[in-house]
């Protein structure tokens, strides 16, 4: 069985990798996923983990605080 490269990659990252800006462009798919990824690939693991679960969020901010 063979996947696209950025199957794996899609599957642990969710919606996240999909998701499109307003703009409506007719790129292939791959090309699409593969800039989208690009631009993923520069946030830090730890602040992109973190940035989809707002429970973490709050406790951080609570560590701030006290």
């Amino acid at each position: 069985m063979q996947y696209n490269r950025y199957y794996l990659l899609s599957s642990m990252m969710g919606d996240e990798l999909y998701r499109q800006h307003s703009s409506k462009k007719d790129q292939p798919i791959e090309e699409s996923l593969e800039k989208r990824f690009n631009l993923l690939s520069e946030i830090p693991l730890d602040q992109f983990i973190r940035s989809g679960m707002p429970w973490l969020r709050i406790l951080e901010m609570l560590e701030r605080r006290y």
